[in-house]
Parts: structure tokens; sequence; C-alpha cells
């Protein structure tokens, strides 16, 4: 009879046990996953952070964290993801009572994006290991992935271009009663702008630096669009790319820069259009437009967009970069309306050995071959 009792008390145990511990078993546990708080660009490592805190009384032999992400973010691998559209990534703990563990997981970040983590899943066994107890904790956190930035050296030639049409606006435009200071001289500065008594004093040749009546501006207009059914999306991610690189390099000459394109924003789910501003922040934004700028089927044909923002480009006669894979009439059409403003056009031609260029020239502004390879 002793045997009895004592078996029925284990079982009475046992069954306290494990009533207590599915009831329980997630009071006092708070889990945290965070990305870290600096942006990356595009092919670099990046990282995030697990946090597992136990304030109860309770051991956890085995605790199954997952949350999903994309898979464009390239996480170690090992048997614990599971890749679909989204990657699955579990990890396993053992968690003692008052017990904080925190890990951090590096990983690439393989693409340009913005990129989320909103819900995390908890796991964990009974004590006889026969079930499963599951629990899921909303959260939010964010990671920007920038756009890869083109080397300096490659882009030379279209950045002294694109510094060609700005210096002749500020010739059209500038003040000549507005001196403002002096600057050392570059090619193309004309001889009647050479202080020369300032150069004597100096032994170096400076020029005389007027105010202008209106404000250099480079405004990038970046088509995503594709002329027919197939997508070029490799195509259209070096133009953000393109973007990204020449719009950093012109804020760092203190030249305003905005952005016009027709895809739309990852957040919002509006037409990304930026307003020309410069400085870190602005550079920021520009970084922070393109990396939730989403690729989609069937984007706002571009020349459409262009009339429709046509006072908003053309204010104060910026100097206007489009940059697209297209070559339909009515693009080119628009791009003319742009420059009889009076505003400035250099057109970027993204193209591809595969497919033709038929557009050699278009009055009215200069088109610049950029060839997408890979």
């Amino acid at each position: 009879m002793t045997v009895i009792f004592l078996i029925a008390g284990a079982f009475l145990a046992v069954w306290l046990l494990e009533t207590v511990y599915r009831r329980f078993w997630s009071n006092g546990l708070t889990v945290n996953v965070k990305f870290q708080s600096a942006p990356v660009f595009e092919g670099n490592t990046a990282s995030l952070t697990e946090t597992i805190e136990n304030k109860s009384w309770l051991f956890m032999p085995v605790l199954q964290v997952g949350f999903r992400v994309d898979r464009n973010l390239k996480f170690p691998e090992d048997e614990n993801a599971a890749v679909s559209d989204m990657l699955y990534e579990r990890d396993v703990f053992s968690v003692m009572f008052y017990q904080k563990i925190t890990r951090k997981i590096q990983f690439e970040a393989a693409k340009r994006g913005y990129y989320m983590i909103n819900k995390v899943e908890l796991m964990t066994k009974s004590l006889l290991a026969d079930a499963e107890f599951h629990e899921s904790e909303e959260l939010f956190t964010y990671l920007y992935v920038y756009p890869r930035l083109i080397g300096v050296d490659s882009l030379d030639v279209i950045f002294r271009k694109m510094m060609g049409e700005i210096t002749a606006q500020r010739r059209l435009y500038e003040d000549p009663f507005a001196f403002r200071g002096l600057r050392e001289y570059m090619p193309g500065d004309p001889l009647n702008k050479i202080n020369w008594k300032a150069s004597a004093r100096a032994m170096d040749t400076l020029v005389n630096v007027h105010d202008s009546t209106e404000s250099a501006r480079c405004l990038f207009l970046l088509d995503i669009g594709d002329e027919g059914i197939l997508r070029f999306e490799k195509v259209h991610e070096e133009g953000i790319r393109l973007a990204a690189s020449l719009g950093a390099q012109m804020v760092d000459r203190q030249i305003p820069v905005g952005l016009l394109s027709n895809g739309t924003d990852q957040i919002t789910g509006e037409t990304i259009y930026l307003e020309p501003g410069s400085g870190q922040r602005q550079k920021n934004r520009l970084f922070e437009s393109l990396a939730r700028l989403k690729i989609e089927e069937n984007p706002e044909p571009f020349h459409g967009l262009m009339r429709r923002y046509l006072p908003e480009i053309t204010r104060e006669h910026p100097l206007c970069v489009l940059i697209t894979r297209n070559q339909r009439p009515e693009l080119v059409e628009a791009a003319r309306e742009i420059t009889r403003t009076g505003a400035s056009l250099l057109w970027i031609a993204t193209v591809t050995r595969d497919i033709p260029w038929k557009l050699e020239r278009a009055a009215g502004f200069e088109i610049i071959h950029w060839e997408v390879r890979g």
C-alpha cells in the first residue's frame, strides 16, 4: 500500500508541476530582438541582439526564440534557419531562474532596403517534454540598408559634366554686384573673374565669388519603369546606386539635392519626392528614401509623373539628372519640357549589352551611357 501511495504522490506532484509550469512559464519572462541602431550600406555586415530575461523561479530547460526577417539579410547558415519568401530564424536557449542572456548575431545586409521585425515567437516544452507551449510578443525594430555607393573614380566623367552644368547655371543667374569672397581658380573660370591683386598677395590664382540670384540645385529623376513585360530589377538597382552616389557627392559640395521617383515609399505607399536640401541630414534623407523605394511591376509612367511635378522640378532652374533605361518618345518630350523652362538636364541611360540603345541624340540635353554589368 505504501508503494501505491508513493507512486500516486509522485504522479500528483508531477501533475501539479506540469500544471503550474503550463500556466506560469511565461510569467516574468521578457524577450527582445533588436537591430543595431546605425544604418549600414548594401553588402556590409550588421548585427542583431537577442535578449532573454527570466525574472521568475521557474527553470526552462528548452526555450526556442523565433522571428521572421527578409531573406536578403543573410544570417549564418545553420539548421535553425528556414528559408522561403522570408527567413525564419530560430535560436534555442536553456534559461535558469533569475537569469539574463544576451546574444549578438552578425549577418550580411545583402541588398538595400528597409527591414523590420514586428513579432517574436516563443516555444518551450513541458518538464516531461511531452507537450509544447507557445506564445508570441509584439515588438518593433528596423534597419536601414543604404544602397551601395559606386566609387568616385568610376563616376568622374558624369560628375564633371554635372558640375559643368551647375557652373553654367550659376553663371547664368549670378549677381555681379553681390561680392561674397574669393576661391582658388578652377579650369573653365573666365579671366575677368580673376582678382589679380589678391592673387599677387596670396601667390596663387584667386577668383571673385558672387552670390547668385538663383541657388544651384540638383534634382535626381529616377525612373524604375520598364517599356515591356520584362522586368529589369538589376538595372534599376544600379540606377538607385547612381542616384545615391552622385547625390552624396553633390551634398558633400554643399549643393542642395532632391529626388523624384515613380517607385513608391515602402512606409507611406506614396510616390517618392524629396525636396532639395543640403547637409548631412539631407544626405541621410536621400539614402533612407532610396532604401525604402519599392520597385513595383507597373509603376506610374515616368513621363506623366514628370509633367505632374513640373512646377516643383523646374523651380529655381535646377540641374535635373534623369536616370532611366527607357527610350519612350513621351519621356524624351517630357525631358524637353523641363529644358524649355530654363532648367538644365543630363540624361544617364542605364544600358545593358543585350538591349540596343537607339536614342543617341536629343535636342536640348546630353545623354550619357552607363553600362550595367553582371
